[in-house]
């Protein structure tokens, strides 16, 4: 079993960085700056190449994270649940 969750999370990286380039090479095209999407597990902010590439993740895993764009400026952020950290203070 543990070989096959290793597998599958190999399976998800590797289909996570396929639609990145995916997205990336479409953007470029189409002359866009940046690509904002989610859901593939993997919270990613890449501003290294022409086109920048933001990825929320995924809500249902934690740590949550969450994009804002703000005066044309996109950041990848983590979300902190300020009841949680109530409780425990």
């Amino acid at each position: 079993v543990k070989l096959e969750l290793s597998q599958a999370q190999d399976l998800t990286c590797y289909h996570a960085k396929l639609m990145e380039i995916i997205r990336l090479e479409l953007a470029a095209k189409l002359g866009c700056s940046a690509v904002c999407c989610g859901h593939t597990h993997h919270a990613v902010a890449n501003e290294s190449g022409p086109v920048a590439y933001y990825n929320s993740g995924c809500w249902t895993e934690k740590p949550c994270h969450y994009l804002t764009v703000r005066d044309g400026q996109i950041e990848l952020c983590q979300f902190v649940d300020e009841l949680v950290l109530a409780e425990a203070a």
